[in-house]
């Protein structure tokens, strides 16, 4: 769209409604205030030229319900261009007037540089009021957006320009009652969004009853704004009870559109409606999503929402995916038909932007635990995985017990929640399939969607079958630190409890399991006696149930936990390599080791004899090895920071 320079005051797509036949009671009845004495009708009419106290009229920029809207400059004692606002001929009734210099007030009060300035006012030479103020050149903001190509991040950085405005004007006692994009002009700024300035308070409401000596009434029936950005209270047939939230209202219409690029209900459709069912309409209808909107343009008209997602940079589909997220909870908060559950304040609202743009949680967020949870772990995933590595690795973290089994909670929690929401995708794919059958114009685009839905679904199980797993891991160590504590307070009972849930749930296969099983014989049976001097760095490591203990010196020496005897000392050749980990199978009956020249053995444990050739691809030295709980899988990792997973299937029984 092209740009243009904008005064104070706009006309708007969405029409101004007021009932009773007019915005104003006029003083004759024809309607025409009469000409004030000396002044003949033709030079009541302003024109290019025309002298109006310090200033000059250029050109017309606008008109709105009271007034006409000049560009003008004056000459003394500097120059300087102004946008010039008159009440119009023939509505320089008492209300008016009144209304207008209300205005005038409500702008001198205010100091924002996101809020255009007063600079001047009086009167015409016909007696007609006037005041000067800030020249915007901009355009209304979603011209501005659409036409720059804004992101969503950006259109979401210059709104919270507008509610800081507007939060300003709330301080100095001023609703403003008719924000729509027309009111809301954006220039081209030192940053890459531009800066907003909010005008146009010729229609707002003073607080307090101190901004005038005259008191503007709306008269009974009348609506003051634009019906599409209309809060429903400004729609009551007695719209006296408007406060602050009703411009949080319009607000959430404005950010709406600049997600959705469409309004709540569509302005063709409310022009075709009867008055009252306009009010209704406001009133007691709630709006779709704006995702849910965008898909409904989508199957009407694919190229506009094609446009609609170029000019935010994004693909439909992406752009649809987005909204539908959490952001979308964002409007519809503001767009609550009861004031009490809307945000409090424009404040209010911008600083629950800023938590979407920062990802923290959101005020407008259902107020689920998995919810909050899941954005600390998204915004603290490298420190999250840090301490589970350590608590993993230290089997003398008995302390962390506890809180270990509430993340595992909290874990599984999130997997149901993640499986509940893969089957509702589900469904709603299927639902978008037979509707993309029933609607063959759209065929295309609804098979598109479709399949994007199936894949969103499947990446959804496999995510929900991670968190699974992982919140099985953690009730796994969970269950087995609780068997260890069991042991070390001799209550061997609570000790087997603990640790035939662990097997229940496959937990066989962790060090803590393997230590408390151990321990637990230990203590049924005879103190283990056996002492072995390995080096500090040496390898050692306990088979799954408990029984072998296996550590490396001169060889890998397999101990008998519960005889306190040496099983077997596997012996291997080598001079230049010697054994950096080691691992048994599933059963015990196998014990792998990783040797520094990149080779992978295995021995058969009863006779230490060597299964197959030796498997070499760390060319750097092997790290670490670990059986698979099944023992057909190996895996293994290299000083070159790769890990490589081995099939042993073909391995004889």
């Amino acid at each position: 769209m092209a740009s243009n320079e904008h005064a104070v005051d706009h006309s708007d797509p969405d029409p101004t409604v007021a009932s009773g036949g007019g915005d104003e009671t006029p003083l004759t009845p024809t309607g025409v205030s009469p000409a004030p004495a000396g002044f003949g009708r033709d030079e009541l009419v302003d024109k290019a030229g025309d002298q109006v106290g310090s200033y000059k009229l250029i050109s017309k920029l606008g008109e709105g319900g009271f007034g006409t809207v000049w560009l003008a400059e004056r000459r003394q004692p500097f120059v300087q261009q102004v946008a010039l606002k008159i009440v119009k001929l023939g509505m320089d009734s008492k209300s008016v007037v009144a209304r207008f210099e209300q205005e005038r007030q409500a702008l001198a009060v205010m100091n924002h540089p996101n809020v255009a300035k007063v600079l001047d006012g009086g009167l015409t030479p016909t007696g007609r009021p006037y005041f000067a103020m800030e020249y915007v050149k901009g355009e209304p903001i979603t011209d501005y957006c659409d036409r720059q190509k804004l992101t969503i991040k950006q259109r979401l950085q210059l709104f919270v320009q507008v509610c800081e405005a507007v939060q300003h004007a709330h301080t100095k006692g001023i609703i403003h009652r008719d924000l729509k994009p027309g009111n809301i002009l954006v220039a081209s700024g030192d940053g890459d969004v531009g800066q907003a300035k909010v005008i146009d308070f010729g229609v707002a409401k003073a607080l307090t009853q101190r901004m005038t000596e005259h008191t503007v009434f709306t008269e009974t029936g009348q609506m003051i704004g634009t019906p599409s950005y209309m809060s429903p209270e400004q729609a009551e047939p007695d719209a006296n009870d408007i406060d602050t939230r009703s411009d949080v209202y319009s607000l959430g219409v404005i950010l709406y559109e600049l997600l959705s690029g469409a309004l709540p209900f569509d302005p063709e459709e409310l022009r075709r409606k009867a008055y009252r069912e306009i009010q209704r309409i406001i009133r007691e209808d709630d709006p779709p999503s704006p995702s849910a909107r965008l898909s409904t343009i989508a199957t009407k008209d694919t190229a506009l929402a094609t446009r609609i997602a170029q000019a935010r940079k994004e693909a439909a589909s992406t752009l649809t995916r987005v909204l539908r997220s959490e952001l979308e909870w964002i409007p519809l908060k503001a767009l609550r038909k009861e004031r009490a559950e809307r945000y409090d304040s424009p404040a209010d609202l911008a600083r629950d932007v800023q938590n979407y743009v920062e990802g923290r949680p959101l005020v407008a967020a259902p107020p689920s635990a998995s919810y909050r949870a899941r954005k600390y772990i998204r915004r603290h995933r490298g420190y999250v995985i840090a301490v589970a590595s350590v608590l993993a690795a230290a089997f003398a973290g008995l302390g962390l017990t506890t809180w270990q089994w509430m993340e595992a909670r909290t874990a599984k929690a999130s997997a149901l929640e993640s499986a509940a929401r893969a089957t509702a995708q589900q469904v709603a794919a299927e639902q978008a399939r037979g509707e993309a059958l029933a609607q063959r114009d759209a065929a295309t685009v609804a098979r598109r969607e479709a399949e994007t839905q199936s894949r969103r679904s499947e990446q959804a199980q496999r995510v929900a079958e991670s968190e699974r797993k992982r919140a099985i891991d953690l009730l796994a160590v969970a269950s087995s630190s609780a068997a260890l504590r069991a042991v070390q307070r001799n209550d061997l009972q609570t000790a087997d409890r603990e640790l035939e849930a662990a097997r229940q749930i496959g937990a066989t296969h962790s060090f803590a399991f393997g230590l408390a099983s151990a321990a637990l014989h230990d203590a049924e049976a005879a103190p283990l006696k056996f002492t072995e001097a390995l080096s500090q760095r040496s390898p050692w490591a306990f088979s799954s149930d408990g029984h072998l203990w296996a550590g490396v010196d001169d060889g890998i020496l397999i101990l008998d936990l519960r005889s306190g005897k040496r099983r077997r000392l596997i012996q291997f050749s080598g001079r230049d390599s010697y054994v950096q980990a080691i691992a048994f199978n599933h059963d015990g009956s196998v014990i792998a080791g990783a040797l520094s020249d990149g080779s992978i053995r295995r021995w058969a444990v009863e006779t230490g004899r060597e299964i197959g050739a030796p498997m070499r691809e760390h060319a750097l030295g092997s790290r670490s090895v670990a059986f698979h709980p099944g023992g057909k899988r190996l895996a293994t990792g290299g000083e070159d920071g790769v890990v490589r997973i081995w099939d042993l299937s073909s391995d004889p029984p």
